[in-house]
């Protein structure tokens, strides 16, 4: 049966003020007659409606719920069993500091009942067994003088456990479980002529600030899923006056070692890094911080030559033959005018060519070039360019490629016409003849050494490591025979040259006793010699939650047709020998989350040590090697029986593998942006292999994305599609 059950949101939580600013007294807020279960915190915020279209509406002392709002709601039954919805209520009718939500559920189930939510219902994306997989945001529009309602995360509990499904509304108590940060960026003198479009502030390497969290729902607790040092502000509403700026954004709390801020207009960007910080970034708090921004350096735009298609022409360019750019109608002719600029590198300035710059927007059926208060089109078939500040449909839209080393624009309405450069009679025009093509320029920022510009030749950027796979728990679905209820996503890091630096990266799950991936760089500094057996608990994850492997492997024997003996070894996924060089790092492999049972004979210390010493020859040729193992348990959609075994040594049990992995990356880089990418992948069974090499079961690291539910490097952005689709280990080596 159904039962509509009402949640009374009376919102009791704690936001702490960091600034000496005069907001006005907390008062407290009583409980309703009858309602003695109610928790009354020693400080709440008393709140009223101030501006019914969001909830962020602050001024300090007040925030309130709005028309739209809706919440999500898991509850468990019969004394903690977790019913197997996850219910999203109502949208609000009205604005209120107290509200009341709708909620339908599903049930049939004993109690007694306890009740927890979260919201918005829009920042969750996935959900099992009270573990929501939750955004904030990295791309936020705050508002003048408040942060973005997406960013404001908060967790709920019922103040008590219910016999029966309740007839009365059920008392929810809310807390956030984010930071805010009120930035105030002053000296920051802008361009005249430039509009600030989004605020970055970038975090120190490790960071997490948003993305993916999976939360867990009984206590509110974060744990970094797929997380990011970085936080953008659009400036859609934010005020530049008196060279100040403030920013708002939502954070998971953190400690700020170093932090960049980069102010981009939509014609330089102004950037300011600082380093040696202790900034507390807390939660359920108001964080302030001023910024000195006097010192920022600006980087303007150029003009980039575009070498390639993007998937989107959208953007700002000049139309350039050689050095002739497009400036404009030629008098009373219908036709193109031009003058001279410099290039340079495959470069103009924006200083010089700023004047001529043509925006290129998508329209019905291509299209459209403004250049200035005027569309280009073209109105008959003719050799001419019409310039019009009122534009008909057809004759003023336009197809763009890119083909034989030029940019073409194309007539939507006569479309074996294109705009050309006609040298014999000096003019831009439409031409169905063989005249000179025309190369577009882009405006962006220019990247060190590069050239590229407008599609799969651009410098590309990463803001996360390489090497982290990208996952969600609908996508990992029918991999594994785990609830996928309690997996730890953790990175493990180390002293190197003095500096702490990430060792490897894992996704583990106690149910399996296995991490699925373990994702590192290698380059040769990490290489050397020797073996540090030093097998140890995971700190990082519960000792109960581990099986023991410390004094000894597994204690199993396998029957064997190859072999005298078989058994199961203790199996690393990052290899110790990838970390001999570092003492520190070594003994980190040694971590029972790294280890997982592998048939020694014919596996472990045959194949597929083969292919973990190919792996570290690359080093010798390359800079760094990304590698990304794991362990599988089934093909995405398959139904293998999964193997289990007991350790001997404390009597768990532990499921095996019956698959193991890699994926494998290497970049080209040009200053901070990769130029290119090469990528490949193994799968092997987990099985003996007699006379066998591992260069026979080299495979694309697309299949296995499709076979195991991840998504392995996005952070290459457009050299994903073909590095990814290359199965030939030969390839990758001389990449």
């Amino acid at each position: 049966m159904k039962k509509r059950i009402f949640l009374f949101a009376a919102l009791s939580v704690l936001f702490a003020c960091q600034v000496e600013d005069d907001f006005g007294p907390y008062e407290p807020t009583n409980p309703r007659p009858g309602d003695e279960s109610v928790a009354i915190p020693s400080v709440r915020l008393s709140f009223s409606s101030l501006d019914p279209s969001t909830k962020t509406a602050w001024d300090g002392t007040t925030v309130v719920w709005s028309v739209g709002d809706r919440m999500g709601l898991g509850y468990t039954y019969a004394g903690g069993t977790w019913d197997d919805g996850f219910y999203e209520s109502d949208p609000l009718t009205t604005s209120s500091n107290k509200t009341n939500f709708d909620v339908t559920i599903t049930g049939g189930h004993p109690g007694p009942f306890n009740f927890y939510t979260i919201f918005p219902i829009s920042s969750v994306s996935d959900y099992a067994g009270g573990i929501a997989i939750v955004n904030i945001p990295g791309t936020q529009t705050p508002g003048a003088s408040t942060f973005d309602p997406a960013s404001d995360i908060m967790t709920g509990t019922g103040t008590h456990s219910f016999v029966s499904f309740p007839d009365t509304q059920i008392p929810i108590d809310w807390t956030r479980l984010v930071a805010h940060g009120d930035i105030t960026l002053k000296n920051l003198s802008i361009t005249t002529g430039e509009t600030i479009e989004k605020v970055v502030f970038t975090a120190q390497e490790g960071a997490e600030l948003t993305g993916e969290f999976l939360v867990d729902m009984t206590d509110g607790s974060a744990t970094a899923n797929n997380a990011s040092n970085t936080v953008t502000a659009l400036a859609d509403n934010l005020v530049y006056s008196a060279n100040t700026l403030r920013v708002w954004v939502g954070m998971m709390p953190a400690t700020i070692t170093e932090l960049t801020v980069e102010v981009v207009t939509n014609h330089a960007k102004y950037t300011r890094s600082i380093s040696s910080l202790s900034l507390d970034f807390a939660v359920n708090a108001r964080n302030t911080l001023g910024v000195n921004m006097s010192s920022a350096v600006r980087t303007p735009k150029v003009y980039t030559l575009v070498t390639s298609a993007p998937a989107d022409w959208s953007g700002e360019y000049i139309i350039v033959n050689g050095t002739n750019v497009l400036t404009g109608k030629s008098g009373s002719g219908n036709y193109g005018a031009y003058t001279s600029v410099t290039v340079t590198e495959n470069k103009v300035t924006l200083a010089e060519a700023g004047a001529y710059n043509i925006v290129i927007a998508p329209s019905a059926n291509g299209y459209t070039l403004k250049q200035g208060d005027y569309y280009l089109g073209l109105t008959s078939d003719n050799n001419n360019l019409f310039f019009s500040t009122v534009p008909s449909t057809n004759t003023y839209e336009w197809t763009l490629s890119y083909s034989a080393g030029a940019s073409h624009v194309f007539s939507v309405s006569y479309p074996e016409r294109e705009i050309k450069w006609n040298s014999g009679s000096p003019r831009f025009a439409c031409y169905s003849s063989n005249l000179q093509s025309i190369s577009l320029y882009r405006l962006e920022f220019p990247s060190a050494g590069g050239s590229g510009g407008g599609g799969g030749g651009d410098p590309v950027s990463p803001t996360r490591w390489l090497e982290l796979p990208v996952y969600s728990l609908s996508s990992m679905s029918g991999t594994t025979t785990s609830s996928l209820g309690d997996l730890y996503d953790n990175t493990v890091y180390s002293t190197m040259g003095g500096n702490t630096v990430r060792n490897y990266s894992y996704l583990y799950d106690p149910e399996m006793y296995a991490s699925y991936w373990v994702a590192y760089p290698l380059c040769a500094d990490h290489l050397g010699s020797g073996r540090d057996e030093s097998w140890a608990f995971d700190p990082d994850v519960p000792s109960s939650k581990q099986t023991k492997l410390t004094n000894g492997a597994y204690g199993v024997s396998v029957a064997s047709a190859n072999y005298g003996s078989q058994y199961y070894a203790r199996g690393h996924q990052i290899p110790n020998a990838d970390r001999n060089g570092v003492d520190e790092m070594m003994a980190e492999t040694y971590y029972m989350t790294n280890l997982t049972p592998q048939l020694q004979n014919g596996f472990n210390g045959g194949i597929w040590s083969s292919l973990e010493g190919a792996v570290r020859g690359l080093t010798s040729s390359c800079d760094t090697v990304y590698v990304v193992t794991g362990a599988a348990f089934r093909k995405k959609g398959g139904s293998e029986t999964v193997k289990t075994i007991v350790n001997t040594r404390d009597s768990k049990t532990v499921a095996v593998p019956n698959y193991y992995w890699k994926v494998l990356l290497k970049v080209k880089r040009s200053g901070d942006g990769i130029t290119d990418a090469s990528a490949v992948g193994f799968w092997l069974e987990h099985r003996e292999y007699i006379s066998d090499s591992y260069t026979n079961y080299a495979v694309s690291v697309d299949q296995i994305e499709t076979w195991t539910g991840f998504d392995f490097f996005p952070e290459i952005g457009d050299y994903q599609t073909a590095a990814e689709s290359n199965t030939s280990w030969s390839t990758f080596q001389a990449f």
